[in-house]
């Protein structure tokens, strides 16, 4: 049961940075990344502010599951997780945070911009 856990929230992960990230590009998915993007900024910035900013529950969640398969050490982002243990990569965890944030507020502009030209097409 552990290991299909695993699986599911590295799915989860990968479904969310990947919607998050994308997902403006579609005019069928904009909401819904919207909507995203959003729970992932108030994640980060409101339950940031007590338990850590950048605070992600479903990494807190998966890193319990993947300490309980013996996995040491785990890197405060997850997104520097999957470019160390992926990629093989190894970039610094400043380096990971400050591209992370480019990606997630370039995304965000995008998708609000989007969305509201979206929503003036439909009130005319």
């Amino acid at each position: 049961m552990i290991q299909f856990l695993d699986y599911f929230f590295t799915f989860a992960h990968l479904f969310i940075i990947a919607l998050n990230s994308l997902g403006w590009i579609f005019k069928k998915t904009r909401r819904i990344n919207l909507i995203c993007l959003t729970l992932t900024f108030l994640c980060w910035f409101g339950l940031g502010a007590f338990y850590g900013w950048g605070y992600c529950a479903l990494t807190d969640w998966h890193y319990k599951i993947k300490t309980q398969l013996g996995e040491n050490s785990l890197p405060h982002s997850y997104i520097k997780y999957l470019l160390d243990n992926y990629l093989g990569l190894d970039l610094s965890p400043y380096s990971v945070d400050m591209l992370t944030f480019g990606v997630f507020f370039s995304s965000l502009t995008l998708s609000i911009f989007l969305n509201l030209k979206d929503y003036k097409k439909t009130i005319k």
